[in-house]
């Protein structure tokens, strides 16, 4: 697996085009409150997890997302 930062627009496009990608929206609910939420047409390829310790976070994340890995986004502050 490989980690790189990429812009907006590109998290957006493959999101887009790809039906296994997700976004996992790990700001706090207050950033949430603050800045807003991404908001895509399919409701279903946004993870909301929020930014906290979370000892469960892997099994979480692991379960929402079942046997659709594919290109996954990050979106932290």
């Amino acid at each position: 697996m490989s980690v790189q930062n990429i812009c907006s627009t590109k998290a957006y496009d493959i999101l887009i085009s790809n039906d296994n990608a997700f976004l996992v929206e790990v700001r706090t609910r207050e950033e949430w409150q603050q800045v807003g939420i991404p908001h895509l047409d399919n409701k279903n390829k946004v993870i909301f997890l929020s930014w906290q310790l979370n000892k469960d976070f892997e099994d979480n994340f692991l379960s929402i997302i079942k046997d659709k890995i594919g290109a996954t986004n990050f979106l932290h502050s």
